[in-house]
This record gives structure tokens, C-alpha cells and sequence, in this order.
């Protein structure tokens, strides 16, 4: 199994030996605790979020009472499933933060982790500060997931200048980390990319929730129904819903190009406010060409017609035509570059008109100078 096997024995052997026993506890009975999560000690300050499974506290610990923490309490209670998805994201955190040190501010920072064997999991990670989906401080519009037949505004201007100026950085840090994992041996997929999974830190986006990645030569790679849990229907690529659908049941391996569709899909997303290109009902819907390509095809501002293109190179059916990672995050540059180049040209032009009266107003004052020299000399030679 190798590095990932390791790992996942540092997640149950290491981690575990929790004297914790939470599983039959409500959301809100930790508030106000302190408890030992593997070396850290962790006073519990509030609820932020529950889901069916788990609940994420806001918390500090007494080592550093002044930094804020998110905790991640899973109750698993004795569900092999959410044991499974665990574990697996207690390793990949692990696998991310620790194999690449100088790569660790694109994904959240997990301080610390404890398995208590089939009874629940505690997870130290970073305080965020919200999601793209719209969570505090995001910007994605709300967490609504609007598809493609709502109508756009064709003389909506929102669609390029700052905005997509604005998006186009956002995006960037997302492509960075995506790349990070792809070029990992083996490559590692994330394969849930979406708003909610990418929060705010600081001045830069980290991707989370690694429940459902994996390594491209694991088992899980090629199971059908994990694909089909663990993945998010609205920005599944043409080759997953061919693997969740079992259309013809042969291997299908969902490696780094689902990620760059579901990236397309996030696009999307940002620049129209929350809509997405594909509605997510039917595997059939996203062989037809979204609806942007209209919009791409009767935008005549460079910004928003290089983006539109980008958009549609990562929306191509075959995955092999797909951009990676790498040459995605080098079209996001040389957009951003040619912008650069544009600002600096207009700023140059507006202060073209104040440098030329500038020299005007000289031209001028030497010719008064020059008149008021020769005035005295002809004063002076009528005097002698």
C-alpha cells in the first residue's frame, strides 16, 4: 500500500486510544469542555455547523488560548462507511501537510487527530473564515447550486472587468492546489471540488474535506458506489457519471482530469453568481454544450471571451483533451498577465495628456523668459 498504508496505520494505531466516549452525546454537550485531542488540549467554545454525522466546534486550546481552532467531531458508532472516510481524510491531511511543507498554505492545516476505534474521530484543523459556497466571507453567491437553464443577462457587465479580474486570482489558488495534488506518484484526485470545499484563509483559498480522495492506483479509484457517495452530481465529469451509472460496467479510472471538470463547473459557478452549467439530473445533460458557449460566442471583450474559452477547454467530453493542472494554472497567468499589460498601458495613456501640458506650460514660461531677456536688453541699449 505503501505511503498511504502507512498512514492509515498512524490513523488507527497512533491516533486512536482515545478516553474519550462521545458517540451518544448531543452537538451542543462539548461546548464549554476542555478534552485531550491526541497531544492537545482543546476547550470547546461553540457549535459552528452539524451535519448527519459530525459537528465542527469552534474552540482554542490552553497551549495557545488565543488562536481559534475548528474541531471536526465524527460520530461513527461502529459505521465501517464513516470509519472508512475518516481515516482516509485524517491521511490525506496528513499526506498534504507533511510531504509538502512549502506547499501547505493551499489546504487546511490539520494540527491534530484522534480515532476512538468505532465510536467517533476528532479531527484540529484551521478556523476559516468561510466557503465560496457563500459561508462567512465567501463569495460564491450562497451555497444554492442554480444550473444552467436560468437565464442570463446578456447585458450583464458583470461578467468581466474587476469581477472576473477578481475570480481569475480566487481560481488561480484553487488550480495551484489541485495541481499540488495531481503531481504527487502516485497523483492524488480530490474528486468533490466545489464551493463548499474551499475555504477562506487569511488572504488565500485552501481546499478540505479529503473524505473521498484517493490515489489513483488505490481500490477506491474504480469503486462505483464510493464514486457515487462520495461525489457531488452537479459537477461530476461525462467519465464518472459513466462509472456511477455502470453504463458498461468496465474499470473506469477517475483520475486528475474529473478534478479539472468539476474546476470548469467552479468556474462557472463564480462568474455567474452561483449557476451552474449543468443541473446534475441526467448523465445525457452534460454531452450538450452549456449554455455560456452562447455568451462566449457574442462577447467581444478579450477578458471575458479568454476566460469563456478556458472554461470550455476544461468542459471537454474526452478527458485526454482536458488541460492538467499545470498548463491550466499557465493559461490562468498569461490571462492575468496580459491584463496587467492592459492597466499599465491605460494608466500610462491618462498620464500621457497631464505630461504633455506639463511641457507646454514650460515651453511657455521659457518663451516668456526669453521675452522678458530681450526686452531688458533693448531697454538697456536705448539707454546707452
Amino acid at each position: 500500500m505503501g505511503l498511504l498504508g502507512d498512514l492509515a496505520k498512524t490513523a488507527r494505531g497512533a491516533l486512536s486510544s482515545s478516553s474519550l466516549s462521545s458517540s451518544s452525546s448531543s452537538s451542543s454537550s462539548l461546548v464549554g469542555q476542555t478534552i485531550q485531542i491526541a497531544s492537545l488540549q482543546v476547550q470547546i467554545l461553540g457549535v459552528i455547523a452539524q451535519g448527519g454525522y459530525a459537528t465542527v466546534y469552534r474552540a482554542t486550546t490552553t497551549t495557545t488560548p488565543t488562536t481559534l481552532f475548528a474541531v471536526k467531531h465524527v460520530r461513527i458508532n461502529g459505521n465501517p462507511e464513516v470509519l472508512h472516510t475518516t481515516e482516509r481524510e485524517i491521511r490525506m491531511l496528513q499526506l498534504l501537510n507533511n510531504a509538502h511543507h512549502h506547499h501547505q498554505h493551499f489546504f487546511v492545516t490539520l494540527h491534530a487527530a484522534q480515532v476512538d476505534g468505532n465510536a467517533s474521530a476528532f479531527l484540529v484543523l484551521d478556523l476559516c473564515e468561510g466557503s465560496l459556497g457563500g459561508g462567512i466571507g465567501g463569495i460564491g453567491g450562497g451555497e444554492q447550486h442554480q444550473h444552467q437553464h436560468q437565464h442570463h443577462d446578456d447585458d450583464d457587465d458583470d461578467d468581466d472587468g474587476d469581477n472576473i479580474w477578481s475570480i481569475l486570482h480566487t481560481f488561480r489558488d484553487i488550480v495551484r492546489a489541485v495541481g499540488v495534488m495531481h503531481s504527487m506518484v502516485p497523483p492524488l484526485v480530490h474528486r468533490d471540488l466545489k464551493p463548499q470545499n474551499i475555504l477562506k484563509r487569511g488572504e488565500s483559498w485552501v481546499l478540505c474535506d479529503f473524505g473521498g480522495s484517493c490515489a489513483t492506483n488505490e481500490d477506491d479509484a474504480t469503486s462505483y458506489d464510493l464514486l457515487a457517495k462520495q461525489t457531488t452530481p452537479t459537477y461530476r465529469a461525462p467519465e464518472v457519471w459513466e462509472a456511477v451509472m455502470g453504463a458498461t460496467r468496465r474499470d473506469v479510472v477517475v483520475g486528475p482530469p474529473a478534478d479539472i471538470w468539476a474546476l470548469g463547473c467552479l468556474l462557472h459557478f463564480l462568474i455567474f453568481k452561483g449557476q451552474l452549467p449543468f443541473s446534475g439530473t441526467s448523465p445525457m445533460e452534460v454531452h450538450q454544450p452549456p449554455e455560456f458557449v452562447t455568451k462566449y460566442r457574442n462577447n467581444t471583450r478579450l477578458l471575458a471571451k479568454e476566460t469563456y474559452v478556458l472554461m470550455l477547454t476544461m468542459l471537454q467530453i474526452d478527458p485526454g483533451k482536458r488541460p492538467d493542472a499545470k498548463t491550466l494554472n499557465k493559461a490562468l497567468e498569461n490571462i492575468l498577465a496580459k491584463k496587467n499589460r492592459q492597466q499599465k498601458e491605460e494608466e500610462e495613456q491618462e498620464q500621457q495628456p497631464q505630461w504633455a501640458n506639463f511641457e507646454t506650460e514650460n515651453q511657455q514660461q521659457q518663451q516668456q523668459q526669453q521675452q522678458q531677456q530681450q526686452q531688458q536688453q533693448q531697454q538697456w541699449a536705448n539707454f546707452e
